[in-house]
C-alpha cells in the first residue's frame, strides 16, 4: 500500500567539547601507567631511560595532545553519514584524557567508533529492506488478496484508509512500511468492502 521505504538511522548531533575538562596538569599526567617513566628522569628532568618516549607521558611533538590545549580536544572529523553521539563523547573524552591520547590518537578511536556506527546502520537498513521485500512478496502471493486480486484489494484498502484513517495513521503505514503487510492490506480491504456496500 505504500512505496518502498528507505530506513533512516537516527543519530545524535555533533557538538563541540566545550564541557571537556581543563588541560591535564603536570601532576595529572603522572598515572600508574607512566609513573615508572617519570621516575626514570634525572634531577634535571632529562629522561634517562632510553625506552621512554614522549608518547609514554601522553605528550608529543605535534602539539595535538590534550595537555597543549585548555579547551580539550578539537572537533573530530567524521564521515558525512555519521554524527558523533554527544553522550558517548562525554564518556569517552575523560578516558582519552586519562590515557593521555593526543588529538590524532583520539581521532583514531573516533574513526573506529564511526566505522562501527556505519556497520550497524548498514545492517539495520539491510534487515529493514529484507523485511519490506518479504511483506510485499507475501502480499503478492497471498491466495486471497494476492495475484490478480491485489490491485482491487489495495484500492479498497486505500479507500478505507482515506475515509477512516487519520494523517498520522497514513504516515505510520508509510514510514514503517506496515502498509505492505498482507494482514494490514486484508483488514483494510475488508473495511473498504463494507464501506462500498
Amino acid at each position: 500500500m505504500s512505496d518502498e521505504d528507505g530506513s533512516v538511522v537516527a543519530v545524535q548531533t555533533v557538538s563541540d567539547t566545550d564541557g571537556a575538562d581543563d588541560a591535564v596538569t603536570s601532576s595529572d599526567a603522572v598515572t600508574s601507567d607512566n609513573a615508572a617513566s617519570v621516575a626514570a628522569m634525572d634531577a634535571d628532568g632529562q629522561n634517562v631511560d632510553s625506552q621512554t618516549t614522549d608518547a609514554d607521558l601522553g605528550t608529543g611533538d605535534t602539539g595535538d595532545s590534550l595537555e597543549s590545549s585548555s579547551d580539550g580536544y578539537a572537533d573530530f572529523t567524521l564521515p558525512e553519514d555519521v554524527q558523533l553521539d554527544t553522550a558517548v563523547l562525554a564518556e569517552a573524552a575523560p578516558l582519552f584524557k586519562e590515557w593521555g591520547l593526543s588529538q590524532d590518537q583520539a581521532q583514531q578511536a573516533v574513526d573506529f567508533y564511526a566505522k562501527q556506527v556505519q556497520a550497524i546502520s548498514a545492517a539495520q537498513t539491510g534487515a529493514h529492506d529484507q523485511l519490506m521485500s518479504e511483506w510485499r512478496i507475501n502480499s503478492e502471493n497471498d491466495s486471497d488478496i494476492g495475484g490478480d486480486n491485489l490491485p482491487e484489494a489495495v484500492a479498497l484498502a486505500q479507500a478505507a484508509i482515506n475515509k477512516f484513517g487519520t494523517p498520522e495513521l497514513k504516515q505510520l503505514l508509510h514510514d514503517h512500511g506496515v502498509g505492505n503487510h498482507v494482514e494490514v492490506i486484508r483488514v483494510f480491504r475488508n473495511v473498504g468492502k463494507l464501506t462500498a456496500e
